[in-house]
Order: structure tokens, then sequence, then C-alpha cells
């Protein structure tokens, strides 16, 4: 897991570097007045779990994400609506739980307490979600100054747990893959910034989880920031 989280956040300092060097410009089309903006690759984001479950201790948990695509509608000028698509990797990750599949591929925690090989020197599980999200984000502006509130819509694509332990200078890793998930969720985002760097915070309702009935059993909120370039 974490060689795939170093390579998601590589991917996302990357992207607006190169912008920078290279003068990015992701504006594919916009109409007279910028009534209409269509644009590709716009924006990288991170974000911090707040996890709320029994069935193990959250730690690190974190989403990071990639804009694909974005079209604003701003019929006047200080009120707008913006519809993305997003490339999201989801990270929930556990110091005291090993994370693994059952027989029919729900996601399960176990404490490390409970493995039968004495005493851990270190240890850590994770499960990992990759989705595609449409934020569609009502947005005022007031010069540089924007603040906006709506909801995102989640397709979850692929799922997979990890976990690691070593003893005795040995490591042992545990990777799972075809996770049984929701295929479709959906939360409510608020978000402000200014000048292109911005916060935001999600909320999942109870309604809406990422696994199924009989997988580790969690509810949670995120807060993080977004960096348009």
């Amino acid at each position: 897991m974490k060689k795939i989280a170093l390579l998601a956040l590589a991917a996302l300092i990357t992207v607006p570097v190169f912008a920078q060097e290279e003068a990015w410009d992701g504006l594919v089309y916009a109409s007279p007045n910028d009534v209409v903006r269509f644009e590709v690759l716009s924006s990288v984001g991170y974000g911090y779990h707040i996890v709320n479950t029994q069935d193990f201790r959250s730690n690190a948990s974190s989403e990071y994400f990639l804009n694909l695509m974005s079209l604003g509608l701003y019929p006047i000028d200080a009120i707008g609506f913006e519809l993305g698509l997003d490339l999201m990797f989801n990270n929930f990750g556990s110091r005291t739980h090993a994370f693994t599949l059952n027989q029919e591929r729900k996601v399960q925690a176990t404490d490390f307490s409970q493995f039968e090989v004495g005493t851990l020197d270190r240890h850590r599980g994770d499960f990992n979600i990759f989705s595609l999200n449409a934020p569609l984000v009502v947005k005022f502006r007031a010069g540089e100054f924007w603040i906006g509130g709506g909801a995102v819509a989640s397709l979850n694509l692929l799922g997979s747990t990890n976990y690691y332990y070593r003893q005795d200078y040995r490591t042992v890793e545990v990777t799972e893959r075809r996770a049984k998930l929701n295929t479709f969720t959906y939360g409510l985002v608020a978000t402000l910034g200014y000048n292109g760097f911005g916060a935001y915070f999600k909320y999942y309702p109870k309604t809406s989880r990422l696994l199924p009935a009989g997988s580790v059993d969690m509810s949670y909120m995120t807060i993080g920031f977004v960096f348009d370039y």
C-alpha cells in the first residue's frame, strides 16, 4: 500500500510542478464572457479521513484525487455551477488491525494480537479503493475568493486489502484484491478558497457506505485541500 500511496502522491505533486514549468493551461473551451468553461486536468487534492468505527482503530486514513475534467456554467459572474470528474484513491489504515477478505470478498479486520506469531516489531493494515467521483457544486465568487456547496457521487471500481508485520528482521506482507464494494455512494461537500487554493469538507451519511453489510462497519468524514492550476 505504501508504494501505491507514494506513487499517487508523487503524481499529484508532479502534475502541478510540470504545469508551472510548461505554462500548463487545461482550458479546452470557453464561451464569450466565460459563461461556459470546459477544462481538463485542472486540479489535484488531498483529504484526511475522520473514521468512526468500533471494528478497528484508524490511522493515517486519507484520499488523493486528480481532476480529469470539469464543466463550469456561470450565468452571472458571482454565481455558477461546476460539475467535475475526478480519479480518486482512498486508503483506510490501522496500526492495530490487519485487513483481509473473507470467502465473500468482504473486508474484515483482525487484531494483530490474535496472530499466533509472538511479539511483532512493526505492523499495519490497509484497505484501498479506487473510484471515479463526480462532484456537483454551486459556487459563489467575489473576486479571487469563492465558497460553495453541493453533492458528490462515486462509482467505486476497485478494492484491495493489505497487511504486513515485521518480526526478527523478517517482513511478512499479504495483499488481496477484488474486494467487494458498494458500487455507488454519495456524500455532501462544502468548499472555500482563494486564488486557486481551497479547502473542503465531505460528509457521507449512514445511508451511503463504501462497504456492503458483512464488511467492517464504519462511517467517515473528510477534510482536505485542493490546488487549481
